[in-house]
């Protein structure tokens, strides 16, 4: 189970190294994570009565 761990870190460590050198490179391989709310195609929320 260690083995896992090291190999986690080592893509951490290697993410890192990648966002430090080259950031436009870093977010074309992983994009940046959605948070919050997401739109939808209704405007259900926004209907006036």
């Amino acid at each position: 189970m260690s083995d896992v761990f090291k190999s986690i870190d080592a893509l951490y460590s290697d993410r890192i190294r990648l966002l430090q050198v080259d950031p436009e490179r870093y977010f074309q391989l992983y994009p940046r994570p959605k948070f919050g709310f997401q739109l939808t195609g209704s405007d259900s929320c926004n209907e006036k009565e």
